[in-house]
């Protein structure tokens, strides 16, 4: 069983479920949708790299959003 964490995305702190998570369920608990927003982990060098599937969350995590742009023709 794994013990909760907290993580942070955009500045809110959350509680989760450690270990793997998928980023649409993270996203989702942090009040966006998955087909709007891209979950990107912060660096330690401040730098961030957008996640896709699973994401193992640790206490202490980092996370920041991207809206996905839309295009119209």
């Amino acid at each position: 069983m794994h013990k909760h964490v907290t993580i942070t995305v955009d500045g809110e702190d959350l509680v989760l479920v450690g270990g793997q998570q998928t980023t649409g369920h993270v996203l989702e608990v942090a009040g966006l949708h998955p087909d709007r927003y891209d979950l990107q982990r912060v660096l330690p060098d401040g730098s961030s790299v957008t996640l896709t599937g699973n994401v193992t969350l640790t206490d202490g995590d980092e996370f920041v959003t991207a809206r996905i742009s839309t295009t119209t023709a």
